[in-house]
């Protein structure tokens, strides 16, 4: 069974839309506050920003690159959150961190879907 041809498209979209405006918000964010001080960081922290930033760079990749920006962005968040359960014994709270999850999904899963309909056997 195949999806609709619309739903990669939709999902491309989607997850070009959730990244950058992700990627819009922190821009702001840091604008405001400042960028933190590296130099202050233990090193369990520093792994903690490691993987937000390297969310954050799968997110700028996956305009180009499905699969690559797509992997990464799930590596990064999925590496702030183990740092973050093992810094604090629990996961990030609220609804704003999983929505981290959803750019990197859709690109992986539109990129599958794209390469499935360009190899589908008769």
């Amino acid at each position: 069974m195949s999806l609709p041809k619309s739903v990669p498209l939709v999902l491309r979209w989607t997850a070009r839309v959730i990244g950058t405006l992700i990627l819009a918000f922190v821009a702001l964010h840091l604008a405001g506050r400042g960028l933190p001080k590296i130099g202050n960081f233990a090193p369990q922290e520093g792994l903690l920003w490691a993987g937000f930033v390297l969310c954050l760079v799968g997110f700028a990749l996956l305009w180009k690159w499905e699969l690559t920006g797509g992997i990464v962005a799930l590596a990064g968040i999925a590496l702030f959150y183990a740092m973050n359960f093992a810094l604090s014994g629990k996961l990030p709270g609220g609804w704003v961190f999983p929505i981290f999850f959803i750019p990197g999904l859709f690109s992986i899963v539109c990129w599958l879907t794209d390469r499935r309909s360009i190899f589908k056997l008769r």
